[in-house]
């Protein structure tokens, strides 16, 4: 299998995190029925010459709101260096998709992470099809 055909037109060069928010909810109590996930992403996209910063901002469960056991908001923004032939069109679903799937891994282990070392049951967000959650 020859791999320098489908060599991609974007290259992933780095991560951060921008900035992390974490607060325990001391009044919650789990009930029989478990704890409902409610996850909320937001990407953001900017783009300087042949650098593509994508932003994406996690907010889990709800701020001060009984029924969830904390509230989780962080953002973090990838670099990726684009080729400069690279048409509108390719770069619109790089962003929008390829560079979001790239993301979202590093945002599950920071979940997972986070949610170890705070002393809370520790959440593993589930995988997500990415072409789904943008077509929707």
């Amino acid at each position: 299998m020859n791999i320098n055909n489908a060599k991609s037109e974007i290259t992933f060069n780095e991560y951060w995190i921008e900035n992390m928010i974490f607060n325990k909810n001391i009044n919650f109590e789990e009930s029989e029925e478990g704890i409902p996930l409610k996850i909320d992403i937001s990407p953001g996209y900017k783009k300087e010459k042949n650098n593509l910063y994508v932003s994406v901002t996690l907010n889990l469960f709800e701020k001060n709101n009984s029924e969830f056991p904390f509230y989780l908001t962080l953002k973090i923004v990838g670099v990726f260096t684009i080729e400069e032939n690279i048409s509108d069109l390719k770069l619109e679903n790089y962003k929008k998709i390829n560079c979001l799937a790239i993301l979202f891994p590093y945002i599950r282990a920071l979940v997972s992470t986070i949610t170890a070392n705070a002393n809370v049951p520790p959440l593993i967000l589930p995988p997500l099809n990415i072409t789904k959650l943008v077509n929707n």
